[in-house]
C-alpha cells in the first residue's frame, strides 16, 4: 500500500471514529495505517485502546497486545518490549498462536521492515522473540533458521551455523532459500569462497523475501568481483 493510501485510511477512520469511537475495525485500521506511516507511538496508543475494549479472557485482547509488541519493536524500546512480550507469553492462549506471532516479530528486522537506524537494536529483540518461541516449540526447524539468521546479523557465526544447517536440510523451500543466504554470509566471512558462491546462487534461485533476495544478489556480485580480481 502506498503512503497516500495509508493517509486516506487514517482520514476516513478518524472521521468515522467521531461517530463510532469504539468500533474495533476502525481502530485496528487506524493502527495499521499508522504503522504504515511509521507513526509507531500513535499505533501503540491505539492498540492500547483496543485492549481496553476486550474482556481480559478474550482472544481478541491477545491480538491487540501482539499489535502493541510490533509497534514497540519498531521503536526498538528494549525494556518495554520485554515487559510486553512476557505479558503476551503469559496469556492463556494456545502455544501455536504465541509461536506464530513471536516468529513474525523476529522476522521484521531480518526482512528489512525496521528503520535502518534501529535495525541493530531490533535484532536483539528479534533474537529474544525467537528464543522465546523455541522454548515453546523446541523442535520447529523454521524457528532455528530464524534464530540462525538473527545470530549471523549480530556476528555470532559459529553459533548460527548448525541452526541454519539444520533448517536448510530439513525445512521448506522457503526456509532453504533464507538459510542459503545466511550460510553464504558465514562462508564469505570465513573466506570459503566456493561455498559462499554456491549458497549465494541458491538463495537467489529459490523464492525469498525481496530484501533477502537482493542481499543474495549483492553477495554474488561481491564474490564475482573477487573472482575477477584474482585473475588480474
Amino acid at each position: 500500500m502506498e503512503i497516500q493510501d495509508f493517509r486516506g485510511v487514517i482520514v476516513k477512520a478518524t472521521d468515522l471514529l467521531q461517530v463510532y469511537p469504539t468500533d474495533i475495525r476502525l481502530l485496528a485500521s487506524h493502527a495499521v495505517a499508522s504503522e504504515g506511516l511509521s507513526a509507531h507511538k500513535e499505533a501503540e496508543a491505539i492498540w492500547d485502546k483496543l485492549q481496553e475494549i476486550f474482556p481480559s479472557n478474550d482472544e481478541g485482547k491477545t491480538v491487540m497486545l501482539a499489535g502493541k509488541m510490533r509497534a514497540i519493536l519498531w521503536q526498538a524500546d528494549f525494556e518495554r518490549f520485554l515487559a510486553t512480550a512476557e505479558a503476551y507469553c503469559a496469556m492463556a492462549i494456545p502455544n501455536t498462536s504465541k509461536v506464530a506471532e513471536l516468529d513474525q516479530l523476529a522476522c521484521l528486522p531480518l526482512y528489512g521492515q525496521v528503520p535502518e537506524e534501529k535495525h541493530h537494536a531490533a535484532l536483539g529483540l528479534a533474537e529474544f522473540c525467537v528464543r522465546k518461541a523455541l522454548e515453546l516449540a523446541p523442535n520447529r526447524v523454521t524457528l532455528k533458521g530464524t534464530l540462525g539468521g538473527c545470530l549471523v546479523e549480530r556476528g555470532h557465526f559459529d553459533e548460527a551455523e548448525p541452526l541454519l544447517m539444520e533448517c536448510y536440510q530439513n525445512g521448506s523451500t522457503f526456509d532453504r532459500a533464507i538459510c542459503s543466504l545466511f550460510l553464504g554470509l558465514i562462508a564469505e566471512h570465513r573466506h570459503e569462497w566456493r561455498t559462499a558462491l554456491r549458497f549465494a546462487r541458491e538463495s537467489t534461485v529459490l523464492v525469498t523475501p525481496p530484501l533477502l533476495a537482493r542481499r543474495g544478489g549483492e553477495l554474488r556480485e561481491r564474490l564475482a568481483k573477487r573472482k575477477e580480481s584474482l585473475k588480474t
